[in-house]
């Protein structure tokens, strides 16, 4: 048992620019700036989520000011790109120079697809965790923000800080013991080793393309975790 004593001190939220969200985007996905990992195998499934959460208007569908994808692959897919906006490699001039040229109340979404092929070594790879780690206040502009969504075939393929960034995770069935171990160690305080892995038995075993959705910024009594995107109620 705790208790307390009452103290006249207060800490004050502070309202960011930033946190002013985007309308039309539905529950559970954020309508603030977010930076979301999207975890799975080829076939998975992961591609079309992707597709999906770009174009679809309840999710980030026409939401975001400016896209820019880095894919070495995107360009294969029957996906609605504006050539000018696809990447097949990561220029961090580029990014950094697009995120000071957002004016006020502007928001970019940044979407490396198969990242790990992707993210450079050394000062930039810092450059662009930083960019994931800062990513609400990068921007010059009044209440302009930035965004990041990366997939990625195997969690240990990230640098450790990128995965630190994480406020979500999309999670297809790994048969990968250390895949899931990652998972575990990283990011889950609520639930016991053996209960999680029960839970992602239960979301998997519906359909080989169900995912877990995890919202890393919630308590698990109050929309942490989702079946794709049917809340999970614990009993």
């Amino acid at each position: 048992m705790y208790s307390t004593k009452a103290s006249d001190l207060r800490v004050k939220p502070v309202k960011m620019d930033t946190d002013l969200p985007i309308p039309g985007i539905h529950e559970p996905l954020h309508n603030t700036s977010f930076c979301y990992i999207l975890c799975g195998g080829p076939g998975s499934g992961k591609s079309t989520t992707l597709k999906n959460l770009l174009t679809q208007k309840h999710m980030f569908g026409r939401k975001y000011d400016r896209v820019e994808i880095y894919s070495p692959s995107l360009s294969t897919i029957d996906f609605p790109i504006d050539p000018k906006r696809l990447h097949t490699e990561i220029n961090v001039t580029e990014i950094q120079k697009t995120m000071n040229d957002l004016e006020e109340g502007e928001s970019c979404l940044f979407v490396f697809d198969d990242a790990p092929t992707l993210i450079p070594r050394g000062k930039d790879g810092l450059v662009l965790a930083r960019m994931c780690m800062n990513r609400r206040h990068l921007s010059k502009g009044k209440g302009s923000f930035c965004s990041v969504l990366i997939t990625t075939q195997k969690m240990n393929m990230l640098p450790t800080s990128i995965r630190a960034a994480a406020n979500a995770l999309f999670l297809w069935r790994s048969a990968s013991e250390r895949e899931l171990k990652t998972v575990y160690d990283e990011y889950i305080s609520d639930l016991s080793e053996s209960d999680f892995r029960s839970l992602c038995d239960f979301v998997w075993k519906k359909n080989t393309h169900e995912f877990l959705f995890i919202r890393l910024d919630r308590l698990k009594e109050h929309g942490k975790y989702h079946a794709s995107f049917e809340e999970i109620k614990f009993f």
